[in-house]
């Protein structure tokens, strides 16, 4: 998704992707076609870890961050297959129902989203490491 803007230009010349597998690292190559596909598999599976309420008071929340960015891109470039639709409220909204720890209350309020998704993406590397699973990755385009 970082590389989106500086190539949305060339967006229909992907020929493939490589990355490495998580279960045995190795090196996997995806066609378009089929990453286009797993792209809206991801967008309805961030929907399982999405709070059923409350999303203001959880914007910050980085899968939040992250399924509103990978709808914005299917939709930008005219690849979302899946009928996953969301309106994020855009004021502020009071919670319903939900009991959250005093670091929870407090991390919302101060951790601005950016700094939240920064620290997801430590961990992940850092879960990543510690199980030798490559994350690097290449976007193959057509000549």
């Amino acid at each position: 998704l970082a590389e989106r803007k500086e190539n949305a230009h060339r967006i229909d010349k992907i020929e493939s992707l490589e990355l490495h597998r998580v279960i045995d690292n190795e090196l996997l190559t995806v066609d378009a076609k089929n990453m286009w596909i797993n792209l809206n598999y991801h967008l309805m599976h961030f929907v399982d870890f999405m709070p059923p309420a409350n999303w203001y008071t959880n914007s910050a929340d980085p899968l939040l961050q992250m399924f509103e960015r990978l709808s914005n891109l299917l939709d930008k470039v005219g690849k979302r297959e899946a009928h996953v639709y969301v309106a994020f409220p855009s004021e502020k909204t009071e919670p319903i129902d939900e009991e959250r720890t005093y670091f929870g209350r407090i991390a919302g309020l101060i951790l601005p989203a950016p700094v939240s998704l920064m620290m997801a993406k430590k961990s992940i590397k850092k879960y990543s490491k510690k199980i030798n699973h490559d994350l690097s990755y290449r976007l193959n385009w057509a000549s």
